[in-house]
């Protein structure tokens, strides 16, 4: 039975480094025991691309196109994963996570967010949901779309 992880992070960043676009959320950034935090990556060039990487840091879990589902709220990030990727990811099958940040840093999580799931359908930004409290939306993905796991 999966479960799922609601929390608060503390620490939040989204930034381009080394021909990838990352983005990462922690409750704490020096709590190196809990689950609760997320890492999403993604290859800048098409190229060289595997897909959408997740983790749960640190190299805890982690899988490849694993995201069922992602809507980022003004203050919040929900996830759903596949089942398959619920196996690879510790029995996680979601994660909402609340944050706080300024307008700027928002823009700049949002955009690299389309970044990494250019060319999914999965992912929605709902900039009327300002609650704290996020949101799980319905299975998006395209039909007969699998994830690939490595």
């Amino acid at each position: 039975m999966s479960r799922s992880l609601r929390f608060t992070a503390k620490d939040v960043g989204a930034f381009e480094q080394n021909g990838a676009f990352v983005v990462g959320f922690a409750r704490a950034r020096s709590d190196e025991s809990s689950d609760e935090a997320l890492i999403l990556q993604r290859a800048a060039d098409d190229s060289e691309d595997s897909g959408i990487y997740v983790e749960i840091p640190i190299q805890r879990y982690v899988c490849y196109d694993g995201v069922k589902d992602a809507v980022l709220g003004r203050n919040s990030l929900s996830v759903t994963f596949y089942p398959d990727a619920i196996a690879e990811l510790g029995e996680i099958g979601a994660m909402q996570i609340s944050f706080s940040n300024s307008d700027s840093e928002f823009a700049n999580l949002a955009e690299t967010l389309r970044r990494i799931f250019r060319g999914h359908e999965s992912f929605a930004v709902d900039v009327a949901n300002h609650s704290s409290e996020p949101t799980l939306s319905s299975g998006t993905s395209p039909a007969g779309q699998e994830p690939r796991l490595h």
